[in-house]
């Protein structure tokens, strides 16, 4: 997100929301800084924003929110019902027809290492090593959403969003 910046601002509230989902504050504790970087957002899905500057660092003085601004989402590339990620050394791929999330370290790298899975909240839902160069990983019983999953080995660590539909 960017917008203008109101001199003499402290700080600005953000308020977001899914077109016709509730609303969500975010907080920018700076004046001088006019952007916020947003995660978790849902693929092909248009959001509306709106921004209002603090005139005292607590919040109490505060400019009016400006007119609400919208932006779509970019849609997921997909291939053959496997959406496919590639970090440095591995890759991973969501098979949406089988519920199925599988990983492959590429043979130059550590045939090892560990796997972390996080939900949107930060709670990890998953939690394995790798061994042998692959790892599948069953989502049956995850709810649909965004995920973040970490993976690491003795060399090297990446994180990569995977949505399970």
């Amino acid at each position: 997100l960017h917008w203008d910046r109101t001199p003499g601002a402290a700080g600005y509230e953000i308020k977001g929301q899914k077109a016709g989902g509730n609303w969500i504050t975010l907080t920018v504790n700076n004046g001088l800084t006019t952007t916020k970087d947003v995660y978790g957002l849902t693929p092909s899905t248009t959001y509306r924003w709106k921004v209002r500057a603090w005139c005292d660092p607590q919040g109490n003085a505060t400019s009016s929110f400006t007119p609400v601004d919208t932006f779509t989402t970019a849609a997921l590339r997909q291939a053959g019902g496997v959406f496919r990620t590639s970090p440095p050394f591995a890759d991973i791929a969501y098979h949406r027809d089988k519920r199925l999330i599988t990983i492959h370290l590429r043979q130059q790298h550590e045939p090892s290492g560990q796997v972390w899975m996080y939900d949107i909240a930060g709670k990890v839902v998953f939690h394995d090593r790798i061994l042998r160069h692959r790892l599948a990983i069953p989502v049956d019983g995850l709810p649909a959403g965004m995920y973040l999953v970490r993976i690491a080995n003795a060399d090297q660590s990446v994180v990569k969003r995977i949505v399970v539909e």
